[in-house]
């Protein structure tokens, strides 16, 4: 099997300089009793300039540094290699075939820094799922053991059958540009559920239509996953507990540490809800990197020259809504949101479609319901 060596620069040691002083000179007519003690001074002050130089120079000693590129030991730019990088809490690693012309992702996990200065550093890293899942020649173990050692990264690898250790030294060569993209979804070791941070309905009832407006806040607790079709449950319960309607709206999907409003309507024949239960969930391998994903946050699409427009029998609601964001966006949903005070009491909603970063267009909510509010706010949500 293959062996590929890292040769990592070591941090130069910084030596201890030495200062020295000199007394006071002789010929002077004043007794040496009377210059000693200034003599006396001036040594002391130097020597301890002297201590307080070695202290500063051994503070300034910094821990080993792995970050960089790397390749595999004595193959790079052979037709078949490994080598990739590390940067930002992580290592990349890659099969590289062709010379260079194909790449394929074979570890991507976390990088834990050493911290001190020895030359020799071993972690634990943990498989990132997310981006591993979908690569072909990707490992599938849970977790990989990195050991460094005289200049040399080495780890063991196990493919159709065959196991061997890798051996990596620094490289000039840039192999950050092998990344792969974030817009894969997958499992994330250290994903986080979202959060229902308020939800609020109405019942409504019309000759034995039953119509249950909603509308919920979610949060995205994840500092770095953006979450793919995120999941709103809504069970309607008679007064005895019977489950008169269920149903589950899922949506497009939430940026990464984003709290987003949405608001529908669910309709059913038959009796009319005493309560209504709603809950938030996502799946195990719902997880994107938010770099590369695509996924927009909600304060990124505006709405603006709102109305509320009510006649006899219908309400509309218009205005325009722009997309600020880079992304060029197929299906854009629009949920006029009803509230009773600081309360959300439902909501409803319509769609745009094919709005383009930059791009603004209007939009018209139609509602025939006798839901009471005294308020009301419009959102914009990627769809």
């Amino acid at each position: 099997m293959k062996k590929r060596g890292f040769a990592l620069a070591l941090a130069a040691i910084i030596g201890a300089a030495v200062i020295t002083g000199c007394g006071g000179g002789s010929g002077s007519n004043q007794p040496t009793q009377e210059t000693a003690p200034e003599a006396q001074n001036e040594t002391k002050v130097e020597e301890e300039k002297e201590e307080a130089t070695e202290e500063v120079e051994e503070e300034v000693a910094e821990p080993l540094d792995l970050t960089g590129n790397w390749a595999q030991k004595e193959k790079e730019g052979s037709d078949s290699f490994q080598a990739g990088y590390i940067e930002d809490g992580i290592i990349e690693l890659f099969w590289i075939m062709d010379g260079g012309d194909t790449h394929m992702l074979y570890w991507s996990g976390s990088y834990v820094a050493p911290t001190s200065t020895e030359d020799e550093y071993t972690w634990e890293s943990v498989n990132d799922k997310i981006k591993t899942d979908s690569a072909l020649m990707a490992s599938t173990q849970d977790s990989k053991t990195f050991k460094y050692k005289n200049g040399e990264l080495s780890y063991d690898v196990s493919i159709m059958g065959e196991s061997g250790t890798i051996t990596l030294v620094k490289s000039e060569n840039d192999y950050t540009n092998f990344a792969p993209a974030g817009g894969s979804s997958g499992e994330a070791q250290d994903g986080q559920q979202i959060e229902l941070a308020d939800s609020g309905y109405s019942v409504v009832s019309n000759d034995g239509y039953v119509s249950v407006y909603y509308a919920v806040k979610i949060h995205n607790p994840n500092e770095e996953y953006a979450i793919e079709f995120p999941k709103i449950q809504i069970t309607a319960r008679s007064e005895d507990g019977k489950i008169l309607k269920t149903d589950e709206q899922v949506l497009n999907s939430i940026a990464a540490n984003d709290t987003i409003v949405y608001g529908s309507r669910v309709s059913y024949e038959g009796e009319e809800a005493d309560s209504v239960e709603i809950s938030v969930s996502n799946g195990k391998d719902d997880y994107m990197h938010q770099s590369g994903s695509g996924v927009v946050r909600q304060d990124q699409l505006t709405v603006s020259n709102i109305s509320e427009n009510i006649g006899e029998y219908e309400r509309t609601y218009t205005g325009e809504v722009t997309n600020n964001s880079t992304e060029d966006l197929s299906t854009v949903a629009i949920m006029v949101i009803y509230k009773n005070g600081d309360e959300m009491v439902g909501g409803d909603g319509t769609y745009v479609d094919d709005l383009n970063s930059g791009s603004t267009k209007p939009f018209e909510i139609s509602e025939y319901s006798d839901l009471e509010y005294d308020s009301f706010e419009v959102y914009a949500l990627q769809w």
